[in-house]
Parts: C-alpha cells; structure tokens; sequence
C-alpha cells in the first residue's frame, strides 16, 4: 500500500490498483477507483473508513 499527496488529493496505490481521496475532515471524503470500464465509488467522514474500503475493494 502506498499513499501519496497528489494535487491536494490523496493518491492510494494498492495492488497496482489506484484510488484517489478527494475531501476533507469538514466536508467529508470521497474515494474514486477506476476499475477498467467500470468507477467505483465511497464516501465517509473517516479519512481511515475510506483506506479500509480501498484496502478490501
């Protein structure tokens, strides 16, 4: 797992598999997975809720 600041957004990298947070503690998170054809998405208050969905999606 790797997470890096990107842009002002949070870039995760798990199993060659990308995942971008994009919020804040304020307004809340959402997280984006481009899986091939399909986007996927997560939302939650908890910048950590928002790791364990990338880590078990």
């Amino acid at each position: 797992m790797r997470v890096d600041l990107y842009d002002g957004n949070w870039l995760v990298e798990i199993d060659g598999y990308e995942y971008m947070i994009i919020g804040n503690k304020d307004d809340g998170y959402e997280v984006i997975k481009s899986d091939n054809d399909n986007i996927l998405y997560y939302s939650s208050n908890d910048f950590e809720e928002c790791l364990v969905w990338c880590y078990n999606s």
